[in-house]
Formats: C-alpha cells, structure tokens, sequence
C-alpha cells in the first residue's frame, strides 16, 4: 500500500509538472517510472548501461554519472569531451546541502598578472590576443574530483570497469 501510495504521489507530481504553461500541460505522453534502488538514463545504451553496472557494483550517482560522462567520449566526442569543462552540482541529502565543483578551463601555470603586465596588457584581455585566453581543459580534473568528493573515491576502478565494456 505504502508503494502504491508513493506511486500514485509520484504520478500526480510528475502529471502536473510536465510544463507551466496551460496550452502544454499535457506535452509528455510518457509515463513516470519509479526506481528504488537507482536509476541512469542517456541517448546512448551503452553510456546508460555503464551507470547502471557502476552503481551494480556499489558505486553512487556520483560514480555513475562520471562513468556516463567518460563513456560519452567515446560514443559522441562531439558534445562535449575530455578537451572541455565540466561542471558538477551534487546534492547531499544527509547535510540537506548542495555542492558545486567547477570544472571549468583553468589558465595556465605560467599565465600569471606579471607576465600579461609585462606583455602590456592592463587589467583585461581582448579576444584578439593570440591565444592569450586559451584555457586548460578541466572535464577529466572535475570528474576525478567528483569521484573524490562525493563517489566511491576509486577512480581507477571506474575506469578499469569501463574498459571492460566493449565500446
């Protein structure tokens, strides 16, 4: 009774939630599906399944959506890759508190105030400035950091499992 009655709120939530605006209300035609023991949903199959193995084997959303995010480099390098940012937004419902890691291009090392000075550079850039703005891509620091914080903190056997996979 208890499940149905979680089911039937689920439904009623999600049914009145599709869209705010009166004229698409009723946009979705599919059903709300209720997981109790974790959920992963992508366009690709074999980016789902790899979630789905890592939270199998006992890793959390956390693992899971960096297992996703690793696979899709493989399958659809062009949405996004190992070359870009990354950005992660975590949820901790123990501490009702919500994390961010900015995965986000860092400058390089050597880029510091003094060297853009001494260029003659004052306190901004312009985009014409061969390269001068040319970030370090930060998605790979965001997922180990992800995995870290909030994961299993077994980066390698992550990514040991998704070489098992055939992709």
């Amino acid at each position: 009774m208890a499940t149905f009655k979680a089911f039937s709120t689920l439904l009623k939530i999600t049914s009145e939630a599709t869209c705010c605006c009166p004229p698409c209300r009723k946009i979705s035609s599919r059903f709300p599906v209720l997981a109790l023991r974790g959920a992963a949903v992508s366009n690709e199959v074999l980016a789902t399944t790899a979630a789905l193995e890592t939270l199998q084997r006992g890793g959390n959303a956390a693992d899971a959506s960096v297992a996703m995010a690793a696979v899709f480099q493989v399958l659809q390098p062009y949405a996004g890759g190992v070359g870009g940012d990354c950005f992660c937004l975590f949820y901790d419902a123990s501490k009702k508190k919500v994390h961010c890691i900015d995965g986000s291009g860092r400058s390089p090392a050597a880029l510091t105030l003094e060297l853009l000075l001494s260029k003659g550079f004052g306190t901004s850039v312009e985009a014409r400035s061969k390269g001068l703005l040319a970030t370090v891509p930060g998605a790979v620091k965001c997922w180990f950091d992800t995995i870290r914080a909030f994961g299993s903190g077994k980066v390698t056997l992550i990514m040991m499992q998704l070489s098992k996979n055939q992709l």
